[in-house]
């Protein structure tokens, strides 16, 4: 009888713990999927490109402004980066899973024509096992900070010229000038 009373509390106090446990398991499952829901967020509403892909290349995510970059109307999940990017582009992407973070900046010709100047970070990322699964593209579009440069860069290349001249005729004023007050010194010979 004392054998079935203590066999009853250890299962009542078995039983507490698996519900201790369990509850606990719970809250963690509740953490990560509030995590897993910030991230979503901040990839889907950041003002960048932004997408993830495994060691095949494939986009396994891709935001709104991935595929407005690229010009692409449809989500870009599933497509190989090899097909929408030239060597240039692509070569970052690949070595982020070799060699670690990856930076660009540099030209590129969207599909739909557009010719852009972007700056792509990228980075790895590890699964369960601290092996390589994937890596996560960061790609901002730098066109008008490009353009905005370049217009800078030919303004600054006309006022150095615009210099140059005024400086020519300056000097052809001051020479005109000496020779006129000379002239006017001197008394003229009749």
């Amino acid at each position: 009888m004392y054998l079935l009373g203590i066999l009853l509390i250890l299962f009542f106090l078995s039983q507490l713990g698996m519900i201790f446990f369990f509850y606990t398991d719970i809250k963690d499952v509740i953490e990560f999927l509030v995590k897993q829901n910030l991230l979503n967020h901040i990839f889907s509403e950041s003002p960048l490109a932004m997408l993830s892909y495994d060691n095949s290349l494939n986009i396994s995510y891709a935001n709104k402004h991935l595929n407005k970059l690229f010009g692409q109307e449809n989500n870009m999940i599933g497509i190989n980066l090899n097909s929408i990017l030239n060597k240039d582009i692509l070569n970052p992407f690949k070595d982020v899973l070799t060699k670690g973070p990856q930076s660009y900046t540099g030209s590129f010709s969207a599909q739909n024509g557009n010719h852009l100047w972007l700056q792509i970070t990228g980075f790895s990322f590890k699964g369960l096992d601290n092996t390589i699964v994937g890596g996560v593209g960061i790609i901002e579009n730098k066109t008008q900070e490009y353009k905005d440069r370049n217009a800078l860069e030919n303004l600054h290349r006309e006022l150095k010229e615009q210099i140059k001249d005024n400086q020519f005729l300056l000097d052809e004023n001051k020479q005109f000038i000496a020779d006129m007050v000379d002239q006017i010194r001197t008394p003229l010979a009749v």
